[in-house]
């Protein structure tokens, strides 16, 4: 490393100081990198204690010149990206020892966690799966029955697929958990959103959890606008960050 020292004052310094300009090449070899920072020396031209000490980037680049490499300055390190929460769905066989249904005085079955359930904990809307042809004799059996529409209709789900639905009514003798999850009243907060699983040609119904959920907490989902209730509903769960960096479709 070659260093040389410019004689000119630079700009007013205390007594018995002067401000000169330091210049080192980087490299033994012709064409290295010059470079100069401005340090405070003793008139006499002896460097001392007393004088500004070169800031630590500059020794940073010292230390490493004789080798022709330049240490550069530390980057300060860039926040860590927020994770999108694994998704878990949850086996038909893993349900019972994860939630729970009760019954609700005046509002009849709930379901309920055992446990905490996290974001992105998924239950899948099982059922008896229909095609449009049985879709379609399902609703005219409702508008003939008139009045008891809804025993036809409440539990019907639509698939993702073109004229596919899944059919969760109690009358199949098939125990559809997530079937039986409320919609949240006025007062509450859904806290699971549905949506769809699998790929084109075999999708599926799945409700999914977007903010946690604390275990004895009722699990709680809006069902849609499409939906017809003669009842007052709170607004549908609130999509986190994350949802549509899922790699699923919204609903």
């Amino acid at each position: 490393m070659s260093v040389s020292e410019s004689l000119g004052v630079l700009r007013a310094a205390p007594n018995g100081m002067e401000w000169k300009k330091r210049i080192w090449t980087s490299g033994s070899q012709p064409g290295g990198r010059t470079y100069s920072e401005s340090v405070l020396v003793p008139v006499n031209g002896h460097r001392n204690a007393t004088a500004t000490q070169p800031s630590d980037d500059t020794r940073a680049m010292q230390e490493d010149a004789g080798t022709g490499k330049v240490k550069r300055p530390l980057r300060p390190l860039r926040p860590l990206r927020r994770q999108v929460p694994q998704p878990m769905e949850l086996a038909d066989s893993q349900l019972h020892h994860v939630v729970l249904i009760k019954h609700i005085p005046g509002k009849g079955n709930g379901v309920f966690a055992k446990v905490a359930l996290e974001c992105n904990t998924r239950m899948r809307y099982t059922g008896k799966d229909l095609d449009e042809k049985q879709v379609t004799e399902l609703y005219q059996l409702a508008q003939a029955d008139g009045k008891n529409e809804h025993r036809y209709l409440d539990y019907l789900c639509d698939t993702g697929d073109s004229g596919r639905s899944v059919d969760a009514h109690p009358r199949h003798n098939l125990l559809s958990i997530a079937g039986q999850v409320n919609e949240p009243s006025p007062s509450e907060r859904a806290n699971m959103a549905l949506s769809h699983g699998g790929k084109v040609g075999s999708r599926y119904p799945v409700l999914i959890v977007t903010s946690d959920i604390n275990a004895g907490e009722e699990l709680l989902v809006h069902y849609g606008k499409s939906f017809v209730r003669n009842y007052d509903v709170a607004q549908p769960s609130a999509l986190p960050w994350w949802w549509m960096k899922r790699n699923r479709r919204k609903p």
